[in-house]
């Protein structure tokens, strides 16, 4: 399982920090509270480590584009879908995150790292819970 499917495990996942440098390595800070409850000790989070990071804009809705990070993680976004992989551009609640990086690297909030296969079962899990509470109707 590649790291572009890490960014669909984080549906409604918010942008609350980044940090780093593009070109470089960034940390981004995302609090994602009811998937975060699968993992022990307790937290809000996950950190993404974006390793080689070549690109990392916002496309906003409006028009703008914006290339700073701490102007993106005060945008306060919203991870919604990946719209396409290559380049990688997930969609959030301002617009349009477009991503080029080497490696991923995922970590809990509180530094203990954990797979993507962690995380995929991890909302699975919660996604089923969820339909099962509403009558099926995920």
């Amino acid at each position: 399982m590649d790291s572009t499917a890490t960014w669909s495990f984080l549906h409604d996942g918010a942008l609350d920090r980044a940090d780093g440098a593009v070109p470089g390595d960034v940390a981004l800070h995302i609090s994602i509270p009811y998937l975060r409850k699968a993992f022990q000790p307790t937290g809000d989070g996950f950190i993404l480590k974006l390793i080689g990071c070549t690109q990392f804009e916002l496309a906003g809705d409006d028009g703008t584009v914006i290339n700073d990070l701490g102007q993106i993680a005060q945008c306060s976004l919203e991870i919604l879908s990946i719209e396409s992989e290559s380049p990688l551009s997930i969609y959030t609640t301002y617009g349009t995150l477009v991503l080029a990086y080497d490696a991923l690297h995922l970590e809990l909030d509180t530094g203990q790292a954990i797979t993507v296969p962690q995380l995929d079962q991890a909302s699975a899990e919660y996604w089923q819970a969820w339909s099962q509470r509403h009558s099926g109707s995920a």
